[in-house]
């Protein structure tokens, strides 16, 4: 059910109409401002991965031009698919045939 609306004057409609227009207006040049940041984001997020992958620089490396911490670096990293610098050292505990 819509939302009840007082009875307007002309001029009020009108005001209000306009009103509605302006903010949907300034709500798409947000959500567009919105799409071209988390497209620039991406595209450093790629260009993170690849030289990482390339080994030119390193997690803690990349995140001082990047702006951004070092673990996230590695959550962009592991997103990606970067194969890890150094293999794990301890091996993980998995159930065996005794359960």
């Amino acid at each position: 059910m819509p939302p009840r609306q007082k009875r307007r004057t002309d001029a009020e409609a009108a005001a209000a109409l306009a009103a509605e227009s302006e903010i949907r207006a300034a709500r798409a040049r947000l959500n567009a401002a919105e799409r071209k940041a988390d497209a620039a984001r991406e595209e450093l997020a790629d260009v993170i991965a690849k030289h990482l992958t390339s080994r030119a620089i390193t997690p803690a490396e990349a995140a001082v031009p990047a702006e951004y911490d070092a673990k996230h670096v590695g959550r962009i990293a592991r997103a990606k698919g970067v194969p890890l610098l150094r293999p794990g050292t301890v091996a993980r505990k998995t159930d065996g045939p005794d359960g």
